[in-house]
This record gives structure tokens, C-alpha cells and sequence, in this order.
């Protein structure tokens, strides 16, 4: 995914926002002072400002993203699941018990079953009609 922030004077700054030097950096900023309220209030220091705070948090999840260590979860512990079990012909629903994510791959824990995080979408499902389709997909 390409980046929407890069590090300008210590901070994560909106790309569009800056002329970007032949080395991937920022050299110049049209910071955010106009939609800002902190310059309103006569202060010019950003560290309190919303947006400042927002593209700074986004910069950190750019980075953990480019360095492999955000992870999207297809679903939540405790969260109530279907799965279209072929072999017995109907939809089961489970309950995540817990996640697991180890170096033979991500898995799903739940009360009847461990799926693999490639399983959903394709026979684990986080609503009981997504898994009737695919069971009847399964089927044919």
C-alpha cells in the first residue's frame, strides 16, 4: 500500500501536503495550521494538535505495516462464526475461543474446529448467509 504520510521536522505530515526531495523526504510542508484550532487559540505548537496527533498515529501504523508487524484479524475472540462444513453438508456455527499466530501460520481457535486465516471466505464465515452460499457453492 503506498504511504499517505511522510516525516517531516520529527513528525508523519500528509505526503500531498509536501514537496518531496529526490530521496523519498520531505524538504517543504504546507502544514495544517489552516484547519487547525490550535493556531486559533494563538498556539503554535502542533504536539497538541488533532490532526497533528491523527497523522502521526497513521505514520506508526505506516511503518508496522512496511515492517510486516501490523496484522489484520479476520475476526475477534468470542466472536460467533459459521463454517460451511462440506463433508457433513450444513453450516456450523462456532465460537472463537482464541488466535494463534506462530511460525507454521495464523490460526483460528474455536469450539469445534482450527481454521487458518485463508480459511475466511472461503468455508469460515462471520455470518450465517455467507455460509449457506458457500455451502451450496461447495456442493454443486
Amino acid at each position: 500500500m503506498e504511504r499517505l504520510t511522510t516525516e517531516y521536522c520529527g513528525n508523519y505530515v500528509p505526503r500531498e501536503l509536501c514537496s518531496i526531495d529526490r530521496l523519498g523526504g520531505a524538504d517543504d510542508c504546507q502544514l495544517c495550521c489552516e484547519y487547525c484550532k490550535a493556531t486559533e487559540d494563538g498556539n503554535d505548537d502542533c504536539r497538541e494538535c488533532a490532526i497533528n496527533k491523527c497523522f502521526n498515529k497513521l505514520g506508526e501504523y505506516e511503518n508496522l505495516e512496511e515492517q510486516g508487524k501490523l496484522l489484520k484479524l479476520p475476526c475477534a475472540v468470542g466472536k460467533l462464526t459459521y463454517w460451511a462444513h462440506e463433508y457433513l453438508g450444513r453450516v456450523r456455527c462456532t465460537v472463537v475461543e482464541k488466535i494463534i499466530i506462530d511460525e507454521d501460520g495464523s490460526w483460528v481457535v474455536t469450539s469445534l474446529a482450527t481454521h487458518k486465516f485463508d480459511d475466511f471466505g472461503k468455508t469460515v464465515f462471520l455470518t450465517e448467509e455467507e455460509a449457506e452460499a458457500a455451502l451450496k457453492e461447495l456442493q454443486q
